[in-house]
Parts: C-alpha cells; structure tokens; sequence
C-alpha cells in the first residue's frame, strides 16, 4: 500500500477491522445501528469494506448524505443510488430490473413537483417499500447513511425542527414497520448533539430507543502495527530504525491511521532513512504547521458550529484548561482551571459539557482524571489557543 494521507483508499489498502465489522454485523442482524466516530477515524472505511465484502443475507447502499438539505433531496438520492446499483445487484425477484429502472425515473420526476414536498412522508414510505420488494423476502436491505447528524443539521437549517423531528419518527415508524429493513447511521458530529437542539425545539421522542449506538474505536494495537509496518516498507528510503519509529507513532498518534498517514508522509520527504527521532519532529509539524494539513482545526470547528452557544463557550475553556496541563486533571481541578475563564461556572454544567466532549471523541476520562484524546490535537490547541 501507498502513503495517502487523505485521499480515498481502496479496500484492499483498508487496514485491519475485521473485529469491528464482524460485531456490526452481528447487530444488524438483529436491529439497526448508530455508529458515531471522530472524522478521519475511518468509519467511512469500515461501511466501505462492509459493503466490497458483504454478508449473506444483506445487501448494502451507500450514501453519503452531508450534502443532502432538503427531505425531497434525500428521497430522490435513495432512487438515484439504487438505480445505479440494482443492475449488478443478485438475489433480485425476476422481474425487479426493468421494472425498478423505469419505476425509479417516475419517482424522481414526481419528486420535482412542487406538491411533493407536502407528501414526503408517504414519498419516503415508498421509496423504501420499493426498494424491499426489489430483494427475495429473506434479504435484510441496509441503508448505509453516512454523515446522518451533518444531514439532520442542514434539514433543520433550512426546512426546521419540526420538519426534522418528523423524519426521525417516520424513519422509526418505517424500522418498526420493515422487519428486512436496517440503517447504519454514521456521523463525525455525534448524533446527541443534533437530539439535543431538536429538544431544545419541543421534541421529548426518542427517535432511537430501537437502534443500538456505538463508538467507532480508533484501530487496534494489531492493526496499528500491521498499518504502520505496510506504510515503513512505502517510505522511499527505508527506514533506519523501523522498531523505533513503530513505538513513536503509536505512543503519539495512537490508532488513528489519518494521523498515521500524515505522519509518514513528512517522513517520506525527508530525502533519507528515518529515524525514531523524526517522528516527534514529523508530528511536530503536522500539528503546528500554519496550514493544517491534517485539518486538525475541525475539532474547535465542531464545536463552535453545533453545540450552543453556552455550551461551546465550557466546551472551549475546558479544553484550553486541559491542553495547559501536563497531566490529565480530576474534576475540582478541571472545575477551578474553568472558574479562571468563567467565574459563574457551575460544577453541574462542567459535567454535562465533559460528557458531550467525551461522547465526540474529544476528551477522555480515566481513574486519573479528564485529558485529551488525541495527543496531536491537544498540541495543535497548545499551538493555536494558549
């Protein structure tokens, strides 16, 4: 495989995650899935490997839904992607081709009516049950949704919060109603931040009380390894010490393989053997370099953009607190470093933000205390906030 810091990997580069993908499968057996994880940590990946080697039983579609702003927009990308994708598709009742392909086009002209945005809902039931009837009836069809909170986001945005909040009930109305019916949703902004505005709009549902919830972990120490074994034997020169280097980025960028890559690629430039030195000075670089290459900003970003105004403003003091600390801090501590920038602040507030940070990949917490997750990320905060 290739140093590809960013760029889109085929699955035979996709390192590892057979643990991970066999457990999702094992609840999508069952119920559907939530699947929240940092962005960059690879969970585009997995749905990507899950769907090239696929199960028996299933069948896959994948959408990635950022870009999607309106409920009309998302019904016509169902069509458009299975369209695509049905022709090639086995395990189809005889007669599902020709009449899904011209079905379909029908669908997706009715959808630029101006009265098809009053009859979404029965739009959307549909376009679901079409797909259903496409497979034999011992066939779970998934729908793999990526970035679902970001496309929650833009819905409320431009169509509002009772809009939204309609769609989630309708989609679990469709879950409960379709027992071959599943989702995987994935989102790089956790899905408890977009149910807490919803809240905030009235909503007391809970649109997601039959779906199982996870954290996409980072990779394991095996896949790690394995990972940054493939990537030594791409650099041009080969390295000098390859135990060493191994240990340094492990210590450093711990399973997130986008870091990873990164990281090997200013190792790559350096126009001779590297040594387990020039990772520090590599990751150095990376975290502090005035233009972000590994978009390490996305963090503040994040939280500036989704989480309320009150909230971001903990959310910030608690990770300049953190990132000032050499050592992770317990909570009165953490509590008398955000009084230094917040007077006012409340032990019960400080709590809740820590929980959000920590559902978001953010902040970890451990017997010793609140720190951050990512060692990089809390260098780049050092570097552009203290």
């Amino acid at each position: 495989m290739g140093i590809n810091p960013g760029g889109q990997l085929s699955v035979e580069e996709i390192v590892g995650r057979e643990r991970e993908i066999e457990r999702y499968w094992a609840v999508l057996e069952r119920q559907s899935l939530v699947l929240n994880a940092e962005r960059r940590i690879g969970k585009t990946s997995i749905l990507q490997k899950m769907g090239a080697l696929g199960r028996d039983g299933f069948h896959t579609y994948y959408q990635e839904l950022e870009r999607v702003h309106s409920i009309t927009e998302l019904i016509s990308q169902i069509y458009r992607t299975v369209s695509v994708d049905l022709p090639r598709t086995k395990r189809l009742k005889a007669t599902a081709i020709k009449g899904w392909l011209a079905l379909s086009s029908d669908r997706i002209e009715k959808l630029s009516l101006p009265a098809a945005g009053d009859a979404w809902k029965t739009l959307l039931e549909v376009a679901v049950k079409d797909v259903l009837d496409a497979f034999e009836d011992d066939t779970k069809v998934v729908c793999m949704w990526d970035e679902f909170p970001l496309m929650l986001y833009n819905l409320r945005q431009r169509e509002g919060a009772d809009k939204t909040i309609q769609l989630l009930d309708t989609l679990r109305f469709l879950r409960a109603s379709h027992p071959r019916l599943r989702f995987l949703f994935t989102g790089s902004i956790g899905l408890h931040l977009a149910l807490k505005s919803l809240r905030a709009e009235g909503n007391a549902n809970a649109p997601f009380n039959d779906v199982q919830i996870e954290l996409a972990p980072p990779l394991s120490p095996a896949d790690t390894a394995a990972l940054i074994g493939n990537l030594c034997g791409a650099l041009c020169h080969e390295p000098q010490e390859p135990t060493e280097i191994a240990g340094r980025v492990s210590a450093l960028l711990g399973g997130f393989a986008y870091h990873i890559h990164h990281c090997f690629d200013r190792l790559d430039q350096l126009g001779r053997p590297a040594r387990g030195a020039d990772v520090d000075v590599a990751v150095e670089a990376v975290a502090t370099h005035s233009s972000d290459p590994a978009h390490i900003g996305y963090t503040q970003h994040r939280i500036e953009t989704y989480y309320s105004r009150d909230d971001s403003r903990m959310a910030l003091s608690i990770m300049d607190v953190l990132a000032g600390s050499h050592e992770p801090l317990r909570l009165e501590r953490l509590l008398n470093g955000v009084r230094h920038q917040q007077a006012s602040a409340d032990e019960h507030h400080v709590k809740s933000v820590c929980e959000m940070l920590r559902q978001d990949q953010c902040v970890t917490r451990t017997s010793e205390g609140f720190a951050f997750t990512w060692p990089i990320v809390k260098r780049w905060w050092q570097d552009r906030r203290l």
